[in-house]
């Protein structure tokens, strides 16, 4: 942990770790692209072709989820997820210890919770076979979830 309270990757960044980051980082900027675009081309072709994206609304949808998870489990590599940073300022060293391995722990048991009940959810919509766009299955992009939690 840094002076910061940020916890900093553990181990040598070798060529993998470097390509693995590399590939989330762009993955990301792939995804908040395509959000940003798909909207953006779906009005041009209503307006100038009349006709649209085929389940433009439901891809974005479905792109949010992937960002927010992929989001929360970047700023876990990064060791920036949001803490309270009030009691800091307030506890001395020693008990500000104990409260962050406390914290720490709780944040994990509620992770832990989340990620079992989306891995059932994702169960569930992969029995259900729903469709999101074509014959490309919905529960294929809510299976970021438990992985995102997973990963956190």
């Amino acid at each position: 942990m840094d002076a910061e309270g940020h916890i900093r990757p553990a181990g040598p960044q070798t060529p993998a770790r470097r390509f693995l980051r590399w590939f989330e980082n762009s993955f990301s900027i792939v995804c908040l692209t395509a959000m940003s675009l798909l909207p953006l081309v779906e009005i041009v072709t209503r307006k100038f072709f009349n006709w649209g994206v085929p389940g433009s609304q439901l891809i974005v949808q479905h792109l949010t989820l992937v960002i927010a998870f992929l989001g929360a489990a970047l700023a876990a590599r990064d060791g920036r997820l949001l803490r309270l940073a009030t009691a800091s300022r307030l506890l001395g060293q020693r008990t500000l210890r104990v409260t962050t391995i406390f914290a720490d722990a709780v944040g994990a048991g509620v992770t832990a919770a989340l990620c079992y009940g989306s891995w059932q959810f994702v169960q569930v919509e992969r029995a259900s076979g729903g469709l999101l766009v074509g014959n490309f299955p919905r529960w294929a992009v809510e299976a970021v979830m438990p992985v995102g939690l997973a990963l956190v």
